[in-house]
């Protein structure tokens, strides 16, 4: 990162030529004024398309090329199908207005085309079995990778839910789960006592299972890592089952938030790990799959260096210094308003790298507003410099991820009753931790 990004804002003509450089690599030829004016985009005869695609999140930017670094010039909602024409990087161009735009692949179900093959002579066909709506399964398990999945009374189709269906309960992320049928990217299974449907793609193959001495099952090693989500968790002699430990077992040590851990078996819910120097047994439902947090594109890496340039100040000093941030002195309170400067601070710095359209200055408005912009909530392995954490009362710009120890830097309270600009190891790596990203 350049030095001279830490110590002003970007200039529009920077943004500029950044966009112009881009543009080269587009068929869609565009117009961008240095002021910042909507691309135009030029109408541009289709080819056959190459596939369908569903968004399954709530909220979708439309890009004007093939990456994050590219203009936003729009928008699509959950459940919307498109056409797509081409795939580039793990982006799709897509059908929009009157021309094309780019969406991410990673938030839709699209399903890159097979490579065509050259068919040899097959045996003769045998006569095909009738289809059923529901397909049954054989002993397949599936572990849930969201925070908390629905479980449904009717199947939906893909990432949809069937319109009118019924929530059961919800379903913790970490939890194996036995699949009873299939129907429509759906499993039909069981949990709490109630069995319903759940969607597909929020779950992962579980690892096969080996018959152990007493008839218990015990996963073995696969190399897959898993991240603690709450604040200590226990490491003990023994398994449990569930999220209850098994009686008179022995608390080893507690393992902190945030650390990652290589599971090296599994038998009801529990992981077997080391960690410390011990070798012990964690329940499952206090960790996350481990994902490598992605890299942040260039504005967001330079928004997060941007709010770190102002360690030290206080959110006073700074109105009339850093773009966008408001005079909260009408306000009142103490010191005239000044300690109530978390979402303004936050919000400006977005402002300043065109991470955020609108300015607010608490925390439903910040929220409200991102989820408007597009961004989507990641969990805290995945949060990378420049997102927003989010708490019921606070807000602070995500600075570091070291394999999930979160470093936040945002206006916090300072001596005097004034805040102050300063990082914080604390909030971001709590269990009620919620991160935004922009996709």
């Amino acid at each position: 990162m350049a030095k001279e990004v830490l110590k002003s804002r970007p200039t529009n003509s920077q943004t500029t030529s950044n966009q112009t450089a881009s543009s080269t690599r587009q068929s869609t030829v565009r117009a961008l004024s240095q002021k910042g004016s909507h691309a135009t985009r030029t109408p541009v005869k289709q080819t056959d398309p190459i596939g369908t695609a569903h968004v399954t999140v709530s909220a979708l930017n439309v890009r004007d090329g093939a990456g994050q670094n590219y203009k936003r010039i729009g928008g699509l909602t959950e459940g919307k199908t498109v056409q797509v024409y081409e795939e580039k990087d793990g982006w799709l161009k897509i059908n929009y207005g009157s021309g094309y735009g780019w969406i991410a692949k990673q938030y839709t179900d699209y399903k890159s085309p097979e490579p065509a093959v050259t068919e040899t002579p097959a045996a003769p066909e045998q006569p095909s079995q009738p289809t059923t709506p529901e397909q049954p399964t054989t002993e397949k398990k599936y572990i849930v990778t969201t925070d908390a999945l629905n479980l449904r009374d009717v199947p939906g189709n893909g990432g949809t839910p069937a319109a009118g269906s019924t929530v059961y309960l919800t379903i913790p992320e970490g939890t194996k789960l036995e699949v009873l049928g299939e129907q429509n990217g759906w499993y039909k299974v069981s949990y709490g006592g109630v069995t319903g449907w759940c969607c597909g793609q929020y779950t992962a193959a579980a690892p096969s299972e080996t018959t152990q001495p007493g008839g218990q099952t015990q996963t073995p090693a696969n190399d897959k890592k898993y991240v603690v989500t709450t604040d200590a968790l226990n490491m003990r002699d023994v398994p449990g089952n569930g999220g209850t430990p098994a009686a008179g077992s022995t608390v080893y040590l507690t393992i902190p938030a945030g650390t990652k851990l290589e599971v090296l078996g599994e038998q009801n819910g529990w992981y077997k790990v080391s960690y410390g120097g011990k070798t012990g047994w964690c329940c499952a439902q206090f960790t996350a799959p481990y994902t490598a947090p992605s890299v942040a594109s260039g504005a967001q890496q330079a928004a997060a260096d941007y709010a770190h340039s102002f360690l030290g100040r206080t959110t006073k000093d700074l109105v009339g210094t850093l773009p966008y941030l408001q005079d909260l002195s009408c306000y009142g309170g103490t010191n005239n308003g000044y300690d109530n400067n978390c979402a303004n601070f936050v919000s400006a710095i977005l402002q300043n790298y065109n991470l955020l359209n609108k300015h607010y200055i608490n925390i439903s408005g910040i929220t409200s507003g991102m989820l408007s912009f597009g961004y989507q909530k990641v969990s805290r392995a995945q949060a990378r410099p420049g997102d927003v954490w989010c708490s019921s009362g606070h807000t602070e710009i995500v600075y570091k991820n070291n394999s999930g120890k979160i470093t936040l830097v945002g206006s916090n309270n300072g001596g005097d009753d004034v805040q102050e600009i300063s990082e914080d190891s604390w909030s971001g790596n709590q269990s009620n931790s919620t991160f935004y990203q922009l996709p």
